[in-house]
């Protein structure tokens, strides 16, 4: 009775019952529709025209010369020519299956689709062309595949090994289970089954699907694209750097459409965005931001922690200072800005913190901070003076969705739920809205 009980206050839609030595469970789960691997790896993504898929679900955004990549949350990425940002220009949608990050070096986009690594050539950034793939690079990620899905019910078991999910559907679904053993638990964290017998997976939280594009600090002479500060994808020193549930996994761009296997680094926490600095790689992770030294082969060195509460954490720096903000969702109820000194990077050091709303991304140009508060607005402030942030607001604009922002060469984008917004900060004081992309 005490296990009916748990059951019933798990799932609402839940019922169990017995027969001799079988126990069946009931309920409504997200069901996958699924293809097979070979199926879907055969399918060649292609530049479409816009039309075929309006902005309705912006994630992370990407600039790399004239272009602006606007991501569609698991389904790819929205191109325009972004070479008069005060009048982008559509010109396509490149279906990307699962996506959430993209990274270019060079001629080649490195973009994320569902296990695997899929490579683009970008010699015109505005019109990619598919050249390959590298596979098995990634877990499975849940919350790359948002279409039909409903965070508030279990997911059905499925062979996580051979089947690729293209998106959900609400089932009833009727299950026997080893009255032996506890009955999974059916609450915030779905589950599914590999073809392992022992194996059970257990994705990540919703918040997770804020993880979504490439960033550098710069432009780097190679021709480096920039993104945002809610990096998973990033790449420094020819080397190309992901995120993965909890590793840090790197690979050698040295022959850039045939990459070596992936090295595999083992960082024993939620692992969420990657911001690189010089030769730096600073890690925001649920529990705290990590540094990590990159040698001239790629190889990173730990050197050191910035232990926080737990929260969701993305992290930008400038000269020797970091800007981390915590959001709850991922944790603890915490909404707060923390300014860390990395003078010295085995031993960073507090400065102050600050509260908001609901801090998300940020970006910094010098002594300007572009902080995305998520239904609170973007707001500026001048950081000269990191004890007294709070008193040197140079702008706030409310009214709209903040998620992320990209600060370079005097144009801020910003993108939200309510699309993608880009401004003329060259004087700080007077930042001119330049244009909008609305979500349709």
């Amino acid at each position: 009775m005490k296990k009916l009980q748990k059951l019933l206050l798990i799932a609402p839609a839940l019922l169990l019952w017995s027969c001799e030595n079988k126990t069946v469970r009931i309920y409504e789960a997200n069901s996958p529709k699924t293809i097979s691997f070979e199926e879907w790896r055969a399918t060649i993504p292609k530049l479409e025209p816009t039309s075929n898929t309006a902005l309705s679900q912006p994630g992370k955004i990407y600039s790399f010369q004239n272009a602006l990549y606007i991501n569609e949350k698991g389904k790819g990425v929205h191109i325009y020519n972004n070479s008069n940002p005060s009048n982008p220009e559509e010109i396509g949608f490149l279906e990307i299956h699962a996506n959430l990050d993209i990274a270019i070096q060079g001629n080649v986009m490195y973009a994320g689709s569902y296990t695997d690594l899929l490579l683009f050539d970008v010699s015109n950034p505005l019109h990619p062309k598919y050249v390959g793939r590298e596979e098995n690079v990634f877990e499975f990620n849940i919350n790359s595949i948002p279409e039909g899905y409903n965070a508030d019910l279990p997911v059905k078991n499925f062979n996580a090994q051979e089947e690729v999910v293209l998106s959900w559907e609400i089932e009833r679904v009727e299950e026997e289970i080893n009255e032996s053993n506890d009955a999974p638990d059916m609450g915030s964290e779905v589950m599914f089954r590999s073809d392992r017998d022992d194996e059970v997976f257990q994705p990540v939280s919703e918040n997770r699907m804020m993880l979504m594009s490439a960033a550098d600090a710069s432009f780097s002479p190679r021709g480096t694209g920039m993104g945002g500060s809610m990096a998973s994808f990033t790449i420094m020193n020819n080397t190309i750097y992901v995120l993965d549930h909890n590793a840090l996994k790197y690979a050698s761009l040295s022959n850039p459409t045939d990459l070596p296997n992936f090295e595999e680094m083992f960082l024993w926490r939620d692992v969420e965005t990657l911001f690189p600095h010089e030769n730096t790689l600073f890690i925001g992770t649920t529990t705290g931001m990590l540094i990590y030294d990159i040698a001239d082969d790629g190889t990173p060195t730990y050197l050191s922690a910035f232990e926080h509460w737990t929260g969701c954490d993305p992290v930008v720096v400038s000269d020797n200072k970091a800007y981390v903000t915590l959001s709850s969702g991922c944790g603890l109820n915490r909404n707060q800005m923390d300014v860390v000194d990395v003078s010295d990077l085995t031993n960073p050091r507090l400065i102050k913190s600050y509260t908001f709303n609901h801090p998300l991304g940020l970006g910094v140009d010098d002594n300007t901070l572009f902080l995305c508060d998520d239904n609170d607005g973007l707001k500026v402030f001048d950081v000269a003076d990191s004890e007294n942030i709070d008193q040197n607001m140079i702008k706030h604009y409310s009214g709209i969705n903040a998620y992320d922002v990209i600060p370079f060469n005097n144009l801020l984008i910003m993108v939200g739920d309510d699309g993608v917004f880009q401004y003329n900060y060259s004087n700080p004081e007077n930042i001119i809205e330049l244009s909008q992309i609305i979500v349709q």
